[in-house]
């Protein structure tokens, strides 16, 4: 964006010595230099998953699969940002689908879609179902497709559970 505003300056100072009696060769690379401001876009700065991880106080960053929310439609490739205090969904764009407290999580299970005795061919969907108390329950629902399906509802499982133990306190005598 600054070599842009910096372009844009030096074509319309061109352009005004030419217009204040200056020759007439600048007028070239006047025209150049503002277009170049003109038309070309600044590029969006991408943040990486880390960055936006340690924005948001998350420990890991987990693949969310497609995120059925308690009450919009799905959401594809979503990432949930999970920390001690809370669990955040984001999604492709980095915009926030939802937000779990931690203190407020009653369950966490992952559990086949299928039938369970079709479950365990490889490629069958399997889901992750985390509720937490608000208002009134809520429930949020990742799901996950492919050969995979099972160890990535598994693993967002374990790690939301462990994050979700509280240390017991240590005694001292």
């Amino acid at each position: 964006m600054s070599i842009r505003i910096i372009a844009g300056l030096a074509g319309l100072g061109l352009g005004w010595r030419v217009y204040h009696g200056g020759s007439g060769w600048p007028i070239a690379g006047a025209t150049a230099l503002v277009l170049f401001a003109l038309l070309v876009r600044a590029r969006l700065v991408e943040t990486s998953l880390d960055e936006k991880a340690r924005e948001l106080g998350a420990l890991t960053v987990l693949n969310g699969g497609t995120f059925t929310p308690p009450v919009s439609e799905a959401c594809p490739g979503v990432h949930i940002f999970a920390g001690i205090e809370r669990l955040v969904v984001l999604d492709g764009r980095e915009r926030r689908l939802c937000e779990i407290p931690m203190a407020k999580v009653r369950r966490c299970i992952a559990q086949p879609v299928a039938p369970f005795g079709d479950a365990i061919a490889e490629g069958k969907p399997w889901e992750l179902v985390v509720a937490w108390e608000s208002e009134s329950p809520l429930e949020a629902r990742f799901r996950f497709q492919g050969f995979f399906a099972e160890h990535l509802a598994r693993v967002a499982e374990q790690t939301i559970q462990n994050l979700r133990k509280k240390e017991l306190p240590v005694l001292r005598v």
